[in-house]
């Protein structure tokens, strides 16, 4: 990658502009081939080398996708939005990415082993998209979405990515019940917590953070439960404060999810989080909360 230059004025704008000596190096967001270069949502942190890329549409072509990869020779590297920058996202040498943007399909509510709530989709719907459909029918994944919502559960389950709560699971593979996964040879294998969870616990644990090693993962199993209100509230606090020692416990402690930012060169702080009612009831009206969005220096 380029280091930071004036391209900073133009990159970005859809155009590759050679005059101004852009080039997939330093502004690979308008000079990359976008068909064959994995970057990350960050692109100054990570930009892949090329390699064949595919987007299957079903699980049925997901599955002959792998099968024909395989038998060339190739490995599959599974992605999702890509929003790790790290070389995580990359294939190596002999590997083919293979996408889940265009598995999007989302299932009904219903009750699944143990649980009287559960929704089954594909691996690349995202956080936001799930979010809303669960939001219409009155259900939740409790306080385990991330702060942005544009990255595929596919790839959050794989990374282990999570929220922001210190007083109940902020992991998103904590919620998860069930995962149909592709292997090698192309066939889907349909592993849950009441299963593979018993007579293997250590499987199951692997394959709820797999990180792409163990298969493809085609869809996902969550357990929900009813939507519940929450009292937000922005509040702001000196750098000095918040940085002492204690400060942090101070500011979050009482919060059921935080969200920090870090602002350089501000001398206060602001930070948001929130309390949930602690029977997560649609009914119950919101308790008196303290809360925060934290901004540090």
């Amino acid at each position: 990658m380029g280091a930071l230059n004036t391209n900073a004025w133009h990159c970005r704008n859809g155009d590759c502009q050679a005059d101004e000596f852009e080039n997939a190096s330093n502004c690979p967001e308008d000079c990359a081939d976008k068909g064959t270069t994995v970057m990350a949502y960050y692109t100054q942190g990570m930009v892949c080398e090329p390699t064949t890329i595919h987007e299957p549409d079903t699980v049925s072509e997901l599955q002959q996708t792998i099968r024909t990869i395989v038998s060339s020779g190739k490995r599959v590297k599974p992605a999702g939005s890509s929003h790790s920058a790290t070389s995580i996202i990359c294939g190596d040498g002999d590997a083919e990415v293979v996408r889940s943007k265009n598995l999007k399909d989302i299932g009904p509510i219903e009750p699944f082993e143990s649980h009287s709530a559960t929704v089954e989709f594909e691996a690349g719907v995202e956080m936001d998209e799930l979010g809303e459909h669960l939001h219409q029918q009155g259900y939740a994944w409790g306080l385990a979405a991330t702060g942005y919502g544009g990255i595929s559960i596919g790839g959050a389950v794989a990374t282990g990515a999570h929220g922001s709560s210190r007083n109940g699971s902020a992991t998103i593979s904590n919620y998860v019940v069930g995962l149909d996964v592709i292997g090698a040879d192309g066939d889907l294998t349909t592993y849950t917590e009441a299963s593979t969870g018993q007579s293997d616990p250590n499987l199951w644990k692997a394959l709820k953070a797999n990180l792409g090693l163990l298969g493809y993962v085609a869809r996902i199993r969550l357990k929900l439960e009813p939507q519940f209100r929450m009292n937000v509230q922005v509040l702001t606090m000196d750098e000095a404060t918040f940085v002492a020692d204690g400060g942090v416990e101070a500011a979050v402690g009482q919060c059921d999810y935080v969200f920090l930012s870090w602002y350089p060169v501000m001398i206060w702080c602001t930070t948001f989080a929130v309390i949930a009612p602690p029977t997560r009831s649609p009914a119950q009206p919101p308790k008196t909360v303290y809360s925060h969005r934290t901004s540090v220096v």
